[in-house]
């Protein structure tokens, strides 16, 4: 990807991920490390992750449910007592400021897969390039998934196309992505 309007754009390069504190749900644990391994890989970017919202910089926060009372912005509120990010598996990924100082990206899960799912969101909205990563300004994205069940089936067969080219880590990156994408089991 390259980059996009900087005008409009917040600039994520020096991002701060901040987390709850205490005993998360594993998917939620999970989500941030992702999120971070995965900016690392494809721009270099370390970003690190925190329980303690800095004084200062962007951060992105991932949680499931409220938040955190200790955080000094509240999250975003839902629209409607039926907005999707109250489903099973729902969230809102919202982008809030204009500057390197005081914006914050906030993927807030329904539940902690739904978390998960926010930071796959995330990665297919920011713009990229090495040693670099934004998202459009003002982003707001609020949806869950319409089946309970969304698979994928992995073929480990005579006719293989996939499996005896590809080793352990290449199918643990796959796995991951589908899980990125919004699938919730495997075949």
């Amino acid at each position: 990807l390259t980059h996009s309007n900087a005008a409009t754009d917040l600039d994520l390069t020096k991002a701060t991920v901040v987390i709850r504190p205490g005993s998360l749900a594993p998917a939620e644990q999970t989500a941030a490390r992702v999120l971070v391994e995965e900016m690392k890989k494809r721009t270099g970017l370390d970003w690190p992750i925190s329980s303690v919202w800095p004084k200062r910089g962007v951060v992105i926060a991932i949680s499931s449910g409220a938040g955190d009372a200790s955080w000094p912005k509240a999250t975003p509120g839902h629209p409607g007592k039926d907005s999707p990010a109250l489903r099973p598996e729902g969230f809102r990924l919202v982008a809030e400021g204009t500057g390197t100082r005081d914006a914050t990206v906030w993927i807030t899960g329904a539940d902690s897969r739904g978390a998960l799912f926010g930071v796959g969101q995330l990665l297919r909205s920011l713009n990229w390039a090495e040693g670099f990563a934004s998202v459009p300004a003002g982003l707001d994205i609020t949806t869950a998934p319409a089946l309970p069940i969304r698979g994928h089936q992995l073929g480990y067969r005579h006719t293989a196309n996939s499996y005896d080219g590809w080793d352990e880590k290449q199918f643990e990156q796959h796995i991951r992505e589908l899980a990125l994408f919004g699938a919730n089991s495997i075949e």
